[in-house]
């Protein structure tokens, strides 16, 4: 659209590869286009925003390294995750228990439930419902990373996955709540897109 070109020409001049975190947390416009060309596969954003990309994954992989050395004692983390579905794709998780489910973009969530809750929004079409993600450390080989430092936000901790965890159905609470938990990431596990 003109406005998102607007705003990408803005965008590029005055970005600094050191301010990846705050840059992502703070400017919606990035983190809104980036999600969404993640979703809908737009191959032509990915590209243009790819300096970006890299420099967020670069970084996350330092406080990934560094959360591991540190975090050894704690190396499962319960995260949290409030998340907008579609009836239809609320309702087809929910025949789903036990199944898998993979999120396609970069996955902001709080070490507090309290937090999470309070992106909460039921629209129209949509139901808003929590994720409570179980996720250890040292299994994957993907990237997430405790942003405690990074944050724009002062007293949140956000925990950043990069696109394309594959997570377990463990459990379907009605409030609702679903479980949850982070697996390998071996490519037969079958998927449910969200």
């Amino acid at each position: 659209t003109p406005t998102t070109l607007k705003l990408t020409d803005k965008f590029i001049p005055t970005y600094k590869s050191e301010d990846v975190f705050q840059r992502y947390a703070r400017n919606c416009f990035i983190h809104r286009l980036l999600n969404k060309a993640f979703r809908l596969k737009n191959i032509d954003v990915l590209f243009i925003f790819r300096f970006f990309i890299r420099d967020l994954y670069e970084e996350l992989k330092k406080l990934h390294t560094t959360s591991v050395d540190v975090d050894d004692k704690v190396a499962t983390l319960r995260v949290y995750r409030d998340q907008q579905l579609r009836t239809d794709q609320l309702e087809r998780i929910k025949s789903y228990p036990g199944g898998f489910i993979s999120l396609n973009s970069f996955v902001s969530t709080s070490l507090f439930q309290a937090l999470a809750l309070n992106f909460a929004f039921c629209g129209d079409q949509t139901k808003s419902i929590l994720f409570e993600i179980e996720a250890d450390q040292r299994l994957s080989t993907k990237l997430f990373a405790d942003m405690l430092f990074k944050s724009t936000v002062k007293h949140e901790v956000e925990v950043l996955f990069t696109p394309g965890f594959i997570f377990r159905i463990s459990q379907i609470d009605y409030n609702p709540i679903i479980k949850l938990v982070l697996c390998s990431n071996d490519p037969d596990y079958q998927l449910k897109q969200v």
